[in-house]
């Protein structure tokens, strides 16, 4: 789909052909879409629809790391209230503070915050967890592999925060 009708579809309200777009743009991996398509999809992180709340953090966040929707996302991680939802920006901010050093300790602050708030599932406050240590690279990918899809195996070792963050990669 090219730039043009993408930006017709975000405006056309139609959110099956939204999601649809958004899905295309996380699927790109030849060609930048621009700033004007990702700061687009950025505006559906507030989406009434959680689909397309999920899948724009996916494509813009989680795909592009496009470094630009942080805060939008840390709004996100706010506000939230599907677990679904949350798990898609709690990778995003990870993948932008990974892509960013330069906003790598909002990131990882932010990951915490998460991790502490004792009114978000545990399955998503573990995931925080494992997406903290990964952005900071005390996580392989293998490892990552192996604790992703069952995050709550992982202890959250809370002074482990404070360490990264002094650290010259936190």
């Amino acid at each position: 789909m090219d730039t043009r009708k993408m930006l017709e579809v975000f405006s056309s309200g139609d959110e099956g052909r939204i999601v649809g777009a958004l899905f295309e743009l996380g699927a790109l991996v030849d060609e930048h879409p621009g700033v004007e398509v990702l700061e687009r999809a950025t505006a559906f992180f507030l989406h009434p629809d959680m689909e397309v709340r999920r899948q724009s953090i996916v494509a813009v966040a989680v795909h592009w790391g496009y470094v630009p929707a942080l805060k939008n996302i840390l709004t996100v991680l706010e506000m939230e209230q599907e677990d679904m939802v949350l798990t898609a920006a709690v990778s995003g901010v990870s993948r932008i503070g990974e892509k960013s050093p330069s906003v790598r300790g909002e990131a990882l602050l932010a990951l915490e915050r998460v991790v502490l708030n004792d009114g978000r599932p545990g399955s998503v406050r573990h995931f925080a967890f494992v997406e903290a240590k990964r952005m900071c690279g005390d996580m392989n990918v293998s490892e990552y592999a192996k604790v992703c899809l069952r995050p709550e195996g992982v202890p959250i070792e809370l002074d482990w925060f404070g360490h990264a963050l002094k650290r010259m990669r936190c």
